[in-house]
């Protein structure tokens, strides 16, 4: 993730890097690999809907609204679940 990525030279601690992180808001634009990239233990709620490809070429291209589309799932749902998961 961009924001990972510019401030992990700049942040002295662990602690402070992982507030960066969780501070990252999951939108249905979000790409499903940026969603894994955030917090790799999101992959269950990717699975139990039934997408189980996360590490194929449409993981690194699409958005989740998209993704649920194909999928036939709500993507605000979704939403709603990964980031209350992400910010406990």
């Amino acid at each position: 993730m961009i924001i990972k990525r510019f401030y992990s030279g700049f942040l002295n601690s662990e602690n402070e890097r992982d507030m960066v992180i969780n501070m990252a808001k999951i939108t249905k634009d979000t790409i499903v690999a940026d969603v894994l990239k955030i917090n790799p233990n999101t992959a269950p709620f990717f699975l139990e809907i039934g997408m189980h490809c996360l590490g194929c070429p449409s993981a690194t291209g699409e958005t989740l609204e998209q993704a649920c589309a194909v999928h036939g799932v709500d993507a605000d749902a979704l939403v709603k679940k990964l980031n209350d998961f992400i910010g406990e």
